[in-house]
């Protein structure tokens, strides 16, 4: 069908001195998309990669990526130092390594726990004071609730407290038998607190 000197074929027009129009005409006079699409010359591309993983899929960034973090969520099963390990899991790394005096310990896991030990302390003197009738009974008493309580938790305590210690005196670089420092009168335990408050050594690493 010929209109106005141009020809109506399937619903684009193609004049004399023109080629067919890239666009279609749809029912409604809305126009169509272009017949040649780009997806169909240059076909799908390349799939997206996903990030590499690293730590149970998290990726490190540069400050931790080369130090174990010792986290139990990263497969270390615990061997590490947890350095700004919160309360819950210090305490759950002393009582976990009980009797464990190899490797090392960060100090917020030795700190937490020597925090931790101190209150129990205070709440069973508290306890042994009420229960002996009074602060002069406690101090002679030697059967009462507290005291009862008192000699369990310290048989209790004494081995995951004396681990601990060797082992943040490890990660400072320091052996372990430092400990004994305790027995000297009055430097001996100074010397000690020093050393527990010593921030983390590179020398510590051979004892891992």
């Amino acid at each position: 069908m010929r209109t106005r000197g141009r020809l109506l074929v399937g619903g684009t027009r193609v004049g004399p001195d023109r080629s067919r129009d890239q666009g279609t005409t749809l029912p409604g006079g809305a126009p169509g998309r272009p017949i040649l699409e780009a997806a169909a010359v240059h076909g799908p591309g390349p799939a997206r990669a996903d990030p590499p993983a690293e730590h149970g899929g998290r990726v490190s960034s540069p400050v931790t990526a080369g130090r174990p973090s010792g986290r139990p969520d990263e497969g270390d099963d615990f061997a590490a130092p947890l350095y700004g390990a919160t309360p819950r899991e210090a305490l759950s790394r002393v009582f976990r390594k009980y009797a464990v005096f190899r490797g090392r310990a960060s100090r917020s896991e030795f700190w937490w726990w020597f925090l931790f030990a101190s209150a129990v302390n205070v709440v069973l003197k508290i306890v042994d004071v009420v229960s002996s009738g009074g602060w002069r009974a406690s101090l002679v008493s030697t059967g009462s609730a507290g005291d009862v309580i008192g000699y369990v938790w310290a048989l209790g305590i004494v081995v995951p407290a004396l681990a601990v210690m060797v082992r943040r005196l490890h990660d400072s670089g320091h052996s372990g038998f430092w400990v004994l420092g305790v027995l000297i009168p009055v430097a001996g335990p100074l010397i000690l607190l020093a050393l527990l408050a010593a921030p983390d050594s590179t020398a510590g690493d051979r004892f891992d």
